[in-house]
């Protein structure tokens, strides 16, 4: 579960940072998105960071090279699949989890 969760909130935060994301896709179509540069002089070691805000109505452009794949279509399946795999990755540990005994019929009395 904790691996789904990691996975899951590390990639909305990469989508964010590289070309937006729909946060609240079913309630809202608004993209949060922001360009962050950091640049260091080296001569002085300074460091320069800048953070611009990219965010706009609607979501975000899908590539051409999937012309069949529609921009709502791409936010309903980067909400749908993490959801369904942390659901199956759930079913799984309760069924087969710590403290479950084998169903197997060699185990048996």
């Amino acid at each position: 579960m904790a691996i789904a969760l990691v996975y899951l909130v590390s990639h909305l935060v990469m989508d964010t940072f590289t070309g937006g994301t729909v946060l609240f896709y079913p309630l809202s179509t608004h993209t949060v998105c922001y360009w962050v540069q950091i640049l260091v002089h080296t001569p002085t070691n300074t460091v320069y960071p800048s953070v611009e805000d990219c965010s706009h109505p609607g979501v975000p452009q899908v590539a051409e090279v999937y012309p069949w794949l529609s921009g709502t279509d791409a936010a309903t399946l980067a909400f749908v699949l993490p959801a369904g795999l942390a659901m199956a990755a759930w079913h799984a540990w309760r069924l087969w989890g710590p403290g479950r005994r084998s169903t197997r019929s060699d185990d048996a009395p």
